[in-house]
């Protein structure tokens, strides 16, 4: 009887392992930033225009821009990583117009959820110039 439990419980223990594996391989927000950023401009090309670029976003079932169209300031690229605003002494502002996109979230042990934020660039023309993936962690 204790040998049958043993091989239910192994049973269990490597069906949860299989789904976590599942979990963490078939979703894209689990790449790391550089590979979400390829995947983007294969989407997204360098060059597209801001409309386009927010009726793609639009069409996307699960992406949101994130606040508004900044139409005075770039995407700021620091130690911090990428962000929208004034920047510091040690922060590069990249192109004139800048947005937000929020991709989507995971999480990670049932508790440590991960946001995945993409900040794009425009130059003067409003063509793409930069997409910078940011992911930051909270734990719940």
């Amino acid at each position: 009887m204790k040998k049958k439990t043993g091989i239910i419980i192994l049973v269990f223990i490597l069906i949860i392992i299989s789904m976590a594996v599942i979990e963490l391989l078939s979703n894209p927000l689990r790449k790391p930033e550089e590979r979400i950023r390829a995947d983007l401009l294969e989407l997204i090309p360098l060059g597209t225009n801001l409309d386009d670029v927010i009726s793609i976003v639009e069409h996307h079932e699960s992406w949101r821009v994130f606040g508004r169209v900044h139409d005075d300031v770039g995407i700021i690229m620091g130690p911090r990583g990428p962000s929208i605003g004034i920047p510091l002494a040690d922060e590069v502002v990249i192109g004139e117009k800048a947005i937000s996109i929020h991709l989507g979230q995971y999480l990670a042990f049932f508790f440590i959820q991960t946001d995945v934020t993409v900040y794009m660039a425009f130059n003067e023309n409003s063509e793409l110039i930069e997409i910078a993936p940011f992911k930051s962690i909270n734990v719940l």
